[in-house]
């Protein structure tokens, strides 16, 4: 049952702000039926494993009421997932529900989630509740309950792969001169703020999206990893990575006339590009000094892919 708005608590927030609150007090006074045996979670460092077997692992499974090898997602599966994944997962999940993220609809139904929810939910002044006043310091305040989201390029950059195809005898080989060319414009890309700027973007995004991320360094970022791997958030381990393929498009010796749609293989955290001379061309745009934002065909149409990357899309409409 949540608590009386003017109790003590709040009635203290409400004077000194939400700075001066403790949280270990906020979350007993907020959420009374939230087990005070998970705070302790809120103390592991963003990169500390929980170690399989261990009692921080048995804690968290008692809280889903779920084996964690049980749970349906990327990158693996049931059974096939590999005990690192355990790392990640334990430190997530609890941040996926308890903070409202995405995987929140799961395990809705869960006494923890719906007190937790219950007492964040209360309404201050201005019709502002508790998570929302938290928002901007949550990984601050719960740094283990917190699944990371992109915060700059320089980030996905770190943790990206690109890479030839790799062919049947998995021999390993350099990039060629026109993967360099498509390496660089797929790293230019993920460096500039906002939306590509151009009639058909703008006629499938909503008008107010590129007023909102206008010189949102990390909007790009965040669309390609949510694509990638199917959450806004990156995974946990610290070696983490995306790999982007890039493919010659070609039958029987002959380039095709379009680039096919992005392939998007989540489990794997990898994405396919077969490209031709126009994605290459693309790639090669000149891009004029006064205008560093300059949008080439290749921005826009890899754009495309990331939010549309489950239709396809050609250089025709971008």
């Amino acid at each position: 049952k949540a608590p009386p708005l003017l109790s003590g608590i709040l009635l203290h927030v409400i004077l000194n702000g939400y700075d001066c609150v403790d949280e270990d007090s906020l979350l007993r006074h907020l959420c009374p039926e939230f087990r005070e045996e998970y705070l302790p979670l809120k103390l592991l460092g963003l990169d500390q494993s929980i170690e399989v077997g261990s009692l921080l692992q048995f804690m968290v499974e008692t809280a889903l009421e779920t084996p964690i090898c049980n749970l349906e997602g990327p990158p693996n599966h049931g059974a096939l997932r590999l005990p690192d994944y355990h790392t990640g997962i334990c430190q997530s999940v609890l941040g996926y529900f308890l903070l409202g993220t995405a995987r929140m609809e799961l395990f809705d139904g869960h006494p923890d989630v719906q007190a937790f929810g219950q007492g964040f939910n209360i309404r201050l002044k201005n019709r502002v509740g508790f998570g929302k006043l938290l928002e901007g310091r949550s990984e601050e305040l719960f740094p283990a309950l917190w699944c990371r989201g992109i915060t700059s390029p320089d980030i996905l950059l770190k943790h990206l792969r690109i890479r030839p195809l790799i062919d049947e005898d998995h021999d390993p080989r350099p990039l060629s001169p026109s993967e360099v060319v498509i390496s660089d414009a797929i790293k230019r890309y993920f460096t500039i703020p906002g939306h590509p700027d151009c009639p058909a973007l703008r006629a499938i995004l909503p008008e107010e999206s590129f007023a909102q991320h206008y010189n949102d360094l990390a909007m790009r970022s965040r669309l390609f990893v949510k694509a990638s791997t199917g959450s806004f958030a990156t995974p946990t381990e610290e070696d983490w990575s995306i790999t982007i393929e890039l493919a010659r498009d070609e039958v029987n010796g002959h380039e095709l006339l379009a680039p096919r749609p992005l392939e998007w293989h989540l489990c794997a955290k990898l994405v396919t590009i077969w490209y031709n001379k126009d994605l290459v061309n693309a790639c090669l745009e000149p891009v004029p000094q006064d205008i560093p934002r300059f949008s080439r065909r290749f921005d826009r149409w890899f754009h495309s892919q990331i939010i549309e990357f489950d239709r396809s899309s050609t250089f025709s409409i971008v």
